[in-house]
């Protein structure tokens, strides 16, 4: 079944987990994927176990929780599939420390990750979006 046939998806948080497996699927049903996640070398990885051939699903790398790693994510979608129709933001972190050891900065990585990501991912995937 080809339900996605035609459509390109973005996921972050793809190189293990979830994000993997939302990956594979999106494939399995049809759509072009591009596998994101903080480091290049592991994404290019679970890209190539769902496509080996690299022609349904890319790989990007970069730090979800930069405004300019969510522009080059949807650019490079676009460039690589030549458009942007799906957008997951299943990048996630977790910090484990007692509340009085916890870092500020390990505070804030968390909520550049779980919270500001998808703000900064989904305003970029809709500027796309609404512009196709």
């Amino acid at each position: 079944m080809q339900r996605l046939a035609d459509r390109v998806a973005v996921v972050t948080g793809a190189a293990q987990g979830i994000g993997l497996a939302i990956s594979e699927r999106f494939v399995a049903v049809g759509a072009d994927v591009l596998v994101c996640g903080l480091e290049g070398a592991p994404a290019a990885e679970a890209a190539r176990s769902i496509d080996p051939a690299g022609a349904r699903a890319r790989a990007h790398g970069g730090d979800v929780g930069k405004k300019a790693t969510a522009i080059a994510l949807v650019d490079a979608a676009v460039g690589a599939f030549g458009s942007l129709d799906i957008l997951v933001n299943n990048a996630g972190i977790t910090h484990a420390a007692e509340f009085l050891d916890l870092d500020e900065a390990d505070f804030d990585r968390v909520l550049a990750v779980n919270l500001k990501s998808m703000f900064l991912c989904g305003q970029a995937a809709a500027r796309r979006m609404v512009a196709q």
